[in-house]
């Protein structure tokens, strides 16, 4: 049988328990005491303090106002004229090859097909259809061949005066009034036997102004021959048919009259000879910045603008122009009235009787300044 346990003596003490071990610590670290701050000493006051500085206000910047400078013309050489496709538009180019005969350049267009007979722009006589709704008349004038197959315009003179046919173009392109026009062809001129001092006097090549007048009427500037007449007398113009402008319906001293040759007088009866017309009108009243010039044989003939006001050529009989000829251009009036004639070739004979003669033109160019960018 198992032994019972014993009961706990109440008389013997209990065990002694000992207490856990003490983990030993380490001794909280010491800080450096540091001395006590002495206070600085008191600055000294200035009786007399300056006056504060005050910035002046921020001034506002703006930014400058950026102008677009103007846009200029075409900016075209000195000396004779010719085409030059970076700075003109060729408006007409016609060799007269696509005319089959002086009748039909004369016919109306066609109200259903307006590039018949032939497109615009064209060559038309007058008298014609289209002009007056006249039958042509071939005795005025005519389209013929030379020996080399070029065809040309022959306008037919009876030598009596106020005999007045011609050639005209019509549709050119419209352009501003500011625009420099320039108008090249060869011209033959035949007379019978010699033309000696006669004078050969017609408006020989006519630009028609851009606007009408007030009351509708057309203007036009005009490098016509003329006689040599009154002019003040130390201006030897020879009596050789001189060239001279005029535009619209006003004169001064000489019109401009050539002052060199070639004469017209020189050139009859010699075959054919270049004529080349630049033409510009004034921009404003008072603004004397247009020309009209005129080259026989890239000869400079006329020049009608302000700086050539009072300047004789070498060799010249008088002075290109005057003051007075400066301000016969018109202003601010270009070339080509859109439903009207635009060009003109021959017109009204003046002056005196002569014997009958003929005056040809043929391979024609027109061009002008082309629109600023």
């Amino acid at each position: 049988m198992p032994k019972k346990p014993k009961p706990p003596n109440p008389n013997k003490p209990p065990h002694p328990v000992e207490p856990p071990p003490v983990e030993p610590t380490e001794p909280p670290p010491t800080h450096p005491v540091e001395p006590p701050i002495e206070p600085h000493p008191p600055e000294p006051v200035d009786p007399h303090p300056p006056e504060p500085e005050i910035e002046p206000p921020t001034e506002i910047v703006e930014p400058p106002e950026v102008i677009e400078p103007p846009v200029e013309p075409p900016v075209e050489a000195e000396g004779v004229p010719a085409f030059d496709p970076d700075i003109h538009e060729m408006i007409l180019e016609d060799d007269l090859s696509r005319y089959e005969s002086v009748e039909k350049m004369g016919e109306a267009q066609d109200r259903d097909n307006p590039s018949l007979p032939y497109p615009m722009p064209r060559i038309i006589p007058y008298q014609s259809p289209y002009m007056i709704s006249q039958p042509v008349n071939k005795a005025d004038t005519d389209l013929l061949t030379d020996p080399d197959g070029s065809k040309f315009m022959r306008i037919f003179y009876t030598g009596v005066a106020q005999n007045g046919p011609s050639f005209n173009v019509y549709g050119g392109k419209e352009k501003n009034d500011l625009a420099t026009h320039y108008a090249r062809y060869l011209a033959r001129v035949t007379y019978p036997g010699d033309i000696g001092n006669l004078t050969i006097a017609i408006k020989w090549f006519l630009m028609w102004h851009h606007k009408l007048t007030a009351t509708g009427g057309a203007t036009r500037v005009q490098h016509n021959t003329h006689g040599a007449w009154p002019i003040p007398p130390e201006w030897k113009v020879p009596a050789k048919s001189p060239w001279q402008m005029y535009d619209g319906g006003d004169i001064s001293e000489g019109n401009g009259m050539q002052p060199v040759g070639p004469y017209l007088n020189d050139l009859v009866n010699t075959g054919w000879f270049e004529c080349i017309h630049a033409h510009r009108a004034h921009s404003a009243e008072g603004v004397y910045d247009g020309l009209s010039q005129m080259f026989v044989n890239q000869q400079k003939i006329l020049d009608v603008r302000l700086a050539m006001v009072g300047v004789t050529p070498p060799g010249g009989t008088k002075p290109w122009c005057t003051q007075a000829d400066v301000e016969l251009i018109d202003v601010n009036n270009g070339i080509g009235h859109p439903t009207d004639r635009q060009l003109e070739w021959g017109g009204v004979h003046t002056d005196q009787q002569l014997k009958p003669w003929t005056y040809d033109v043929k391979g024609v160019q027109w061009w002008a300044t082309k629109e600023p960018a």
